[in-house]
């Protein structure tokens, strides 16, 4: 029977539909799962926005301080995104990525980044771009801080993209593996 050349040729036969029905099936799975990952990400960076914004309350009358500094660094550490108060003029009042005050007072202005627009003008914006200040792919997620009706400033929230592929990276491989 091994040796029957029917054999080997429908052998061959079944195993190429297999093979391809595996990679059709990896390849359809795993667009989808990038997608879900992505929406994923984006309601992480919603939700982080919200409770920072809601848990920031007086920091955009503050101004540029040093204790605001420190508890934006400490945030940005513990939720492990990147945390930017921006003022409606697009000052940055404080960074979790910037180490020291003179940094923060040393980045330039936000009022024209795209996610800051959007959320000036609808109370939200989203972004995928490089950061200037990184010099690396992001994806930000801003929303508006308004205090007795009257906007403040805006309060955004980003994640590298790096982190965003090694998650859908580590699905796919499993993908592949069940596959």
């Amino acid at each position: 029977m091994w040796s029957s050349r029917l054999f080997w040729k429908l052998f061959l036969v079944y195993a190429g539909l297999n093979i391809a029905s595996a990679i059709v099936f990896v390849l359809i799975v795993s667009g989808r799962q990038q997608t879900q990952v992505e929406d994923q990400v984006e309601q992480r960076l919603h939700d982080s926005a919200v409770i920072m914004r809601n848990s920031l309350e007086g920091v955009f009358q503050e101004g540029i301080s040093e204790s605001l500094q420190k508890k934006v660094r400490k945030l940005g550490e513990e939720t492990g995104t990147r945390l930017t108060l921006i003022d409606m003029e697009g000052v940055v009042l404080a960074d979790s990525d910037q180490d020291t005050l003179d940094l923060v007072r040393e980045m330039e202005n936000h009022k024209n980044r795209v996610e800051v627009i959007q959320a000036i003008s609808t109370g939200f914006g989203i972004s995928k771009r490089i950061s200037p200040t990184l010099s690396e792919p992001m994806l930000y997620y801003a929303v508006l801080y308004e205090k007795d009706g009257e906007p403040r400033g805006v309060v955004r929230v980003a994640i590298t993209m790096a982190k965003i592929q090694k998650e859908i990276s580590s699905i796919e491989k499993l993908i592949w593996t069940i596959a």
